[in-house]
């Protein structure tokens, strides 16, 4: 019984209509007189009343902390009089419901170079906050793979690799270096936009008969760089052309009908000692003397050991 003229209630639930009997109670005559016992007088007020508590501040310092190739991590500071919080889109979706004094969270299972929009609000039996600052970030990018060299000339290397399940639109880094990246200079850059998995270098400053380093990187849209793929290095081709060596165990046959056959061992080496990898076809030449004069009979592509000639009798 409460002894006095107010009360507080407490543990109500926002929006909820309470009724209240207010009535008065007699002393009763302490059981010395007819009336012992206390007595509810019939003069009652009845109200009614709807508690409301209001809804939390906005969160402040909302932005994201980590960014990972797959992964954000969202912070914030957290707000007085909340229960809760949720992370939501650019359309109001909601991405996660979080408990009381949570003031990060660690959103996972996105795609490399890609945009992520958020918002955090906190939240009560009021409702919701207003809307944090809105943050967004790319995720990272994932570095290249499988970097090759397709293609060298004498002025111009052919590079090549693998986007590494980026979107197209990521952007590529490319260095060169003449001493294994002991120093080097950018081919491309992030500033340069260059999106596509294949590069030919063929710059004013490239060399014949030197020797080429590259390496590769992606960049994400907000312009962070990923690690190096493998370093690839390859020679460019001379301008001076050495001729092949001659070809070695060749042998033949003789029919009666004059049909030779003339074999060969494979030519893999040039005059100068370096492979031979431009070899274009092998030559037949005939002659009664070594001292000549030689005629030549036919030729036969390069991947060819043997050859059938007709050459009448004398």
């Amino acid at each position: 019984m409460v002894q006095s003229t107010s009360f507080v209630d407490i543990g109500l639930t926002n929006y909820t209509t309470y009724w209240y009997h207010v009535s008065l109670w007699d002393k009763g005559d302490s059981g010395g007189g007819i009336y012992s016992v206390a007595l509810e007088s019939f003069s009652a007020v009845e109200v009614s009343t709807v508690p409301w508590e209001t809804p939390p501040s906005a969160p402040i310092n909302f932005y994201p902390t980590l960014v990972g190739v797959s992964s954000i991590t969202w912070s914030w500071n957290d707000v007085s009089d909340e229960s809760g919080y949720r992370i939501k889109t650019d359309t109001d979706g909601v991405v996660a419901n979080l408990p009381a004094d949570t003031t990060y969270w660690v959103e996972s299972g996105l795609l490399a170079n890609t945009s992520y929009y958020r918002v955090v609000v906190a939240i009560n039996s009021a409702g919701e906050s207003p809307p944090s600052e809105f943050a967004t970030t790319y995720t990272l990018a994932n570095p290249p793979t499988a970097t090759y060299i397709s293609n060298v000339g004498t002025t111009s290397v052919v590079l090549n690799w693998s986007n590494n399940n980026n979107p197209d639109y990521t952007k590529w880094g490319i260095l060169r270096s003449t001493d294994n990246f002991l120093s080097s200079i950018p081919l491309k850059g992030y500033a340069d936009n260059y999106t596509d998995t294949s590069y030919t270098d063929n710059s004013a400053d490239i060399n014949p008969a030197t020797a080429y380093y590259y390496k590769i990187q992606a960049f994400n849209e907000d312009g962070v760089a990923t690690a190096f793929d493998i370093t690839i290095s390859t020679k460019t081709k001379s301008d001076d052309i050495i001729p092949p060596k001659p070809p070695v165990g060749v042998k033949g046959t003789v029919s009666n009908g004059g049909l030779k056959n003339i074999s060969w061992s494979a030519v893999e080496k040039n005059s100068d000692g370096t492979n031979c990898s431009d070899l274009s076809n092998y030559r037949i030449y005939c002659s009664n003397s070594l001292e000549g004069p030689w005629i030549f009979v036919k030729g036969v592509p390069s991947t060819t050991l043997s050859a059938d000639i007709l050459i009448s009798p004398p």
